[in-house]
């Protein structure tokens, strides 16, 4: 079945009484994306006539997922034809769509309520629900089983964390204490190799972030857009003062 319009190049089948109708053949077509001919299933997003092959498709959309978009467009410049998950089910692989489907379902939590979870060989996705109790599910929750702390566990690796300052738990000093004491607990190996490779701090979440390539605007996994080179969050009115 093939989900959506019929796009203006479909080959149509003119009915005939004396003979029974043909299958329709693949007409050959050109991507989009690689420019090369093809009789392979051609696919279209929803919503405009612009063809691609489905191997383009597919690395085009690993490749907006890879940049932390998850509403992704026609990749011809101007065109607003729409893909997602249900109309691309068919050509993509079942991981890819569960990446694409986990990133929609994360950027829909308010950022009020999300967190991960600070070990980094977890990194769950947790939500502060404000309630009492704590169940896992495909989703992460937390709740608040404190009274004069913010301690609590992670679901997934069972370890405990601070919930205000968003570390492994500090156990011997309240957050006040923590914070102020914080930056000459920090790793002075950790800071010296983030300094020489020049890894920026998100602004929101405070983790580490290294740009392989592009332009100086970057979107972190918690959504937190900044300047790549000053540091400073980002804005359409943003001018790096370093530059």
């Amino acid at each position: 079945m093939i989900i959506g319009s019929r796009p203006s190049w479909w080959p149509r089948t003119e009915p005939n009484s004396c003979s029974s109708p043909e299958p329709a053949k693949w007409p050959f077509f050109v991507c989009n994306i690689c420019f090369e001919t093809s009789t392979h299933d051609p696919f279209n997003p929803k919503g405009c006539d612009h063809v691609y092959c489905t191997p383009c498709t597919a690395k085009y959309i690993d490749t907006k997922l890879a940049d932390n978009k998850n509403r992704i467009l026609c990749p011809s410049p101007g065109c607003n034809g729409l893909l997602d998950p249900d109309h691309c089910r068919r050509i993509l692989p079942q991981s890819l769509l569960d990446r694409w489907e986990a990133s929609l379902a994360e950027s829909a939590i308010d950022d009020a309520h999300k967190l991960y979870c600070p070990y980094p060989d977890c990194s769950a996705l947790l939500i502060n629900d404000g309630g009492g109790g704590c169940r896992p599910g495909r989703w992460l929750f937390f709740r608040r089983l404190w009274r004069k702390d913010w301690k609590a566990n992670c679901p997934w690796c069972r370890r405990a964390f601070c919930v205000r300052c968003r570390v492994p738990w500090h156990s011997r000093m309240d957050c006040g204490k923590y914070q102020r004491s914080k930056a000459k607990r920090e790793d002075k190996m950790v800071v010296e190799l983030a300094k020489a490779n020049r890894w920026k701090r998100c602004p929101g979440c405070r983790m580490y972030v290294s740009k392989q390539s592009g332009c100086s605007h970057i979107i972190c996994r918690c959504r937190a857009e900044f300047c790549y080179i000053c540091g400073a969050r980002y804005s359409i009115e943003h001018r790096c003062r370093l530059q």
